[in-house]
């Protein structure tokens, strides 16, 4: 009887079923999990359709392949592990071996064995593409059919152990108990040694379905029989065929209609099969004689769970371990690990390698997760984890725990200002650390200066509307662009007093770029780049053939000026775009056009690699060298309507137009995407660990990890504005009518494109530094009874202020986003000696 059902869309995978009774599937382009009782869980989206059935790992990780050419693995919680490129579509179901070893054919011919963590261990070619899944022997080897009509067997390092070149198109093999290995093929059945000799060949007189839809392999019972479906392609008049381990036949049973799906062997040995035919579907129960063969792998999948997995083995092997933290006293702190290896595992924490045992206010020390509350300064340290079974120990790498007085937990609201409208513009930092933004007030737009107060040190009407961002001189002075009916390009002092105005004709919805000799350029919509000296006059205009210019000018480090622009395509329809470089003199260097519009902007990495992404027709990210030359491009679902974000390693992160979120290498592999959350159309602010910090389509400020994982959130408004993040780990960004400014998890880092334009002051420009935090420490000072040092040396990183009275024994008296200084009320009643360190050294 039915107990319950779901509508789906389409579904051509087996459905996998975790421990937990999570059922994962694929379903067109998503991999799905429901509950046990057909209840929604999440769902994570591809590129291209799913036909790869999903394995399930010891540690609960979900892998599956996608026609998009990638293998996916994804956590519990439907969040991206990470992503592996293969050169073809991937319809081949995974297999993960005792070590966790994930094995996955490929299209583009080649078997691929991945580690846990998404690096390739070897790669095994053969002559065509690889659909159906391979078979893990209990030797270790790998067996695989191809679409060359071989089957392969596969050493475990990679190399090959044989071939049998029958010429059929196979399903995937299974195992039988007597080490045989058993396959469908057209017309027939087939056993072979597990040294790639042929035993028997049954002649089935139908067809046994190989195709990448309908993966009809055998199911072999204990007792050595072997349960074959086969179709006839003409009729529905499919036959189900029971052979003897010797390849004769038992008995037979012919259903209404034609055979889908793999059969599956229950405990008890029924035997579960489902058939099609024109006047209906049905499942059917068959009396079996024996239950599954108890071999590595006895039918699709391995076990009726369809997991495609085999039980871990060998020594402990660590797959997943927390980062390190830093807390404030009487924080609480959670440590987790995950790991796979022959069970049962066995675990001792430790801290500064001395074994941990529970108490009042720590539990889990035995166990995968150590829980801590109310810590204390005593509690700082370095925390590992030993792992042990019956075949090995293992001892993970160390995490720091820094118990710091004064931390402050990212995300903590510093302060905030009442602004007199809502916001229209990112924020942007003055060099006196002033924060401007622009917002509307009925039918008028207005600057506001704000710092520390409850509402803005001053106000500016503008008296049009106003949609770019300011950009802020060395100097303190502010660029501003604004839109119709006045189209003005304004020049305003620190303290609110327009200083000039210049009129170009046509709107200006882009943020200026600065250059180092004060020069400042700025795009009108409709096709003018023009330059301006810091007085206002005009050293040149540039016209981009009246396509409007969509993206904010940006400055290489040679002086170079980078702006994108789109029109419409006269012969395909749609838009092109093109990404015009400029000498500082005007004059055109190279340009570079595509089927897709150029919106977000262009960004430039530290070794000049310059990267812009496109929308409209063409989706992809373009990765360019300073002469012109198009080094890569990668495509994303949607089109990308940001400006990418680089880290100082060349990491690149950029979000297309359906909020998908992507952190590429700079030789434009993947190293994850990430679904959830979804991030709004603005450009995120990147820290120097790593933390990208950007608001969502859900009402909340949130961040992503380096890993891609979620973070710390902040509640907040849906926003299309970038944040802004300065050099001590504050992030300022707007709610409604409020300006808010937070602790990020890190200050700006020293290098990279860390966020819209560049730099808090949104200059745009390479050649100018990123502001970095101080460090020292200097002379210090001692004023109204407090004892007060300088920090002075820029490091952009986070520091640890220690204390010594015998300059052996150390203890933290203050974390820092690097703040400017550090002081502390006077003691004259004996020496302390202070000094600085990185909270983590390296």
């Amino acid at each position: 009887k039915v107990k319950w059902e779901t509508p789906v869309n389409r579904i051509i995978t087996a459905i996998a079923i975790a421990a937990d009774g999570t059922l994962y599937f694929g379903s067109g382009n998503n991999l799905r999990a429901l509950t046990f009782d057909g209840k929604e869980k999440w769902d994570f989206r591809t590129r291209d359709e799913i036909r790869s059935s999903p394995a399930i790992g010891p540690d609960g990780a979900i892998y599956f392949g996608s026609r998009d050419r990638k293998v996916y693995a994804l956590n519990r919680d439907g969040t991206l592990r990470w992503e592996f490129e293969t050169g073809g579509a991937v319809f081949s179901s995974p297999a993960v071996g005792a070590d966790g070893t994930i094995y996955i054919g490929s299209h583009d011919h080649n078997l691929y064995a991945l580690t846990s963590r998404g690096t390739k261990k070897w790669e095994f070619l053969t002559s065509q593409q690889l659909t159906q899944s391979p078979t893990l022997g209990s030797d270790g080897r790998i067996f695989i059919a191809a679409s060359d009509g071989n089957i392969y067997g596969v050493n475990p390092d990679g190399s090959g152990a044989w071939t049998n070149r029958t010429g059929l198109n196979h399903t995937s093999p299974v195992l039988g108990p007597d080490d045989q290995l058993y396959v469908g093929g057209r017309r027939a059945a087939m056993a072979f040694g597990v040294d790639g000799s042929t035993n028997w060949v049954f002649d089935l007189g139908g067809q046994v379905s190989t195709s990448p839809v309908s993966y009809e392999s055998p199911a072999v019972a204990e007792d050595g029989m072997v349960y074959f479906m086969v179709n006839d392609g003409s009729s529905d008049a499919g036959v189900f065929v029971a052979l003897r381990a010797d390849g004769s036949k038992a008995w037979e049973f012919r259903p209404e209609g034609n055979f889908f799906g793999n059969p599956l062997i229950g405990a008890d040995g029924t035997i579960y099969v489902g058939s099609y035919s024109r006047n209906g579907s049905y499942l059917y129960a068959l009396w079996g004689s024996a239950g599954p063969a108890n071999t590595s792998w006895p039918m699709f999948r391995r076990g009726a769970d369809r997991t495609g997995a085999l039980p871990p083995d060998g020594p402990p092997l660590i797959n997943v371990l927390s980062m390190d933290r830093s807390v404030a006293p009487g924080s609480n702190v959670v440590f987790q690990v995950t790991a796979v290896g022959a069970p049962p595992l066995r675990y001792q924490w430790q801290l500064n390698g001395e074994p941990l045992m529970d108490s009042a206010v720590r539990q889990g020390s035995q166990t995968p997760t150590l829980i801590m509350n109310d810590v204390l300064l005593e509690d700082d340290g370095e925390y590992s984890v030993v792992i042990s079974n019956d075949q090995g120990v293992t001892t993970s790498s160390e995490v720091a725990l820094s118990v710091l007085p004064g931390y402050i937990e990212p995300g903590t609201l510093l302060w905030e200002s009442k602004l007199p409208g809502a916001a229209t513009s990112s924020p942007s930092l003055g060099p006196d650390g002033t924060v401007y933004v622009v917002t509307r007030v009925a039918d008028d737009w207005v600057l506001c200066a704000c710092d520390t107060n409850d509402t803005p040190r001053w106000t500016l009407s503008l008296g049009t509307q106003t949609l770019s961002s300011p950009s802020i001189a060395p100097d303190g002075t502010l660029y501003l662009g604004t839109g119709w009916p006045l189209n003005r390009f304004l020049a305003i002092t620190p303290d609110g007093e327009i200083l000039w105005s210049f009129e170009p004709g046509n709107a200006i919805s882009t943020t200026a770029a600065i250059a180092q000799d004060g020069t400042v350029y700025f795009t009108a919509n409709t096709g003018g780049v023009y330059a301006l000296r810091a007085d206002g006059t005009k050293v040149w205009e540039f016209d981009t053939g009246g396509g409007p210019v969509v993206s904010s000018p940006v400055i290489g480090s040679d002086g170079t000026i980078y702006v994108g622009s789109g029109h419409g395509d006269p012969i395909h329809g749609g838009m092109i775009g093109v990404l015009y470089v400029l000498n500082s003199d005007g004059s055109e260097k190279w340009r570079f056009s595509t089927r897709g519009s150029f919106v977000g902007g262009p960004s430039i990495a530290p070794d000049g690699t310059i990267y812009v992404g496109s929308f409209s027709n063409e989706t992809a990210l373009y990765a360019f060298n300073s002469k012109g030359t198009n080094l890569w491009r990668r495509f994303t679902r949607a089109g990308i309507r940001m400006a990418p974000i680089i880290r100082p390693d060349g990491t690149v992160f950029v979000a297309d137009h359906d909020r998908n979120f992507y952190s590429f290498r700079p030789d434009g592999g993947t190293n994850w995407m990430s679904t959830e959350p979804k991030p709004s159309l603005s450009t995120p602010a990147l820290a120097a660990d790593g933390t990208l910090h950007f608001q969502t389509n859900s009402e909340e400020l949130i961040t992503i990890t380096a890993e891609g994982k979620r973070g710390w959130t902040f509640p907040a408004s849906i926003g299309t504005f970038a944040p802004c993040l300065d050099a001590n780990g504050r992030l300022y960004f707007t709610h409604e009518t409020r300006l808010l400014c937070v602790q990020a998890s890190a200050p700006l880092p020293k290098v990279g494109w860390p966020m819209f334009g560049r730099d808090p002051h949104r200059t745009g420009n390479t050649s100018l530094p990123l502001p970095t935090a101080p460090s020292g420490p200097d002379n210090p000072n001692i004023t109204n009874g407090r004892f007060e040092f300088r920090l002075v040396d820029p490091i952009g990183q986070r520091l640890v202020v220690e204390q010594s009275e015998d300059l052996k024994h150390w203890i933290a008296v203050s974390t820092n986003r690097a703040p400017a200084s550090f002081e502390q009320a006077v003691d004259l009643t004996g020496l302390r000696f202070f000094r600085m360190r990185p909270l983590r050294p390296k």
